[in-house]
């Protein structure tokens, strides 16, 4: 399958990179409808981990990634994806449309957004968002690890400023690519052909 973030094709750089500074699993997730797909991670060398939910759905609302993606989206999509009927997960999940369009200010001035045992508990995390060629956010850059060690004390600043860094990277790669193809497309097939149809969509699954 192709991907097309060169973050996924360049692993070794920015996922490692990020694994190797938190000590705990980095991964890229791609925007599918109300849906994130997790398409890739590298795990944390740390004997305990969180399992492998690669290739598996999240809803947006529920999952950092999600959230910075929605934090982007013009109103008429976003007020869709808050129509919905926002299922709570855990007892910290947040669903009332009034606090999710607050906490989304927030996410869209700070870059990243940091979930607490919103979709599973015992779990934390946190996302940046990148844009393609066109300047639409189409994914996003996630870290994610067991609550009693991630972040460590005092490190909550320096693993969302790295992760938020490492997205824009991906994300000036991505114009870079665009206008060296002469169109906003960010690969063979474009994303939305490259990562999923309908006719492959697969089950909703428990991710940071």
């Amino acid at each position: 399958m192709f991907l097309p973030f060169p973050v996924v094709q360049e692993k070794n750089h920015e996922l490692v990179a990020l694994a190797q500074l938190s000590g705990e699993t980095a991964g890229v997730a791609l925007l599918d409808g109300d849906t994130v797909h997790y398409v890739d991670q590298v795990e944390t060398p740390n004997p305990v981990r969180v399992r492998d939910w690669t290739g598996t759905r999240a809803p947006l609302w529920a999952v950092p990634s999600g959230l910075v993606l929605m934090a982007g989206m013009a109103a008429p999509a976003l007020e869709r994806i808050l129509a919905l009927p926002l299922e709570r997960l855990t007892e910290r999940t947040v669903v009332e449309p009034v606090a999710i369009r607050a906490r989304l200010k927030t996410i869209a001035r700070d870059g990243h957004a940091w979930g607490r045992e919103e979709y599973v508990e015992g779990i934390t995390s946190v996302a940046a968002a990148v844009a393609d060629g066109r300047g639409e956010l189409v994914g996003a850059l996630h870290i994610h690890g067991p609550s009693y060690r991630f972040p460590p004390p005092g490190a909550e600043d320096e693993i969302a400023a790295a992760l938020t860094a490492a997205a824009a990277r991906v994300s000036g790669r991505l114009r870079t690519g665009a206008r060296k193809g002469g169109s906003g497309s960010t690969g063979p097939g474009s994303r939305a052909r490259a990562v999923a149809g309908p006719a492959s969509r697969g089950p909703v699954s428990r991710q940071a």
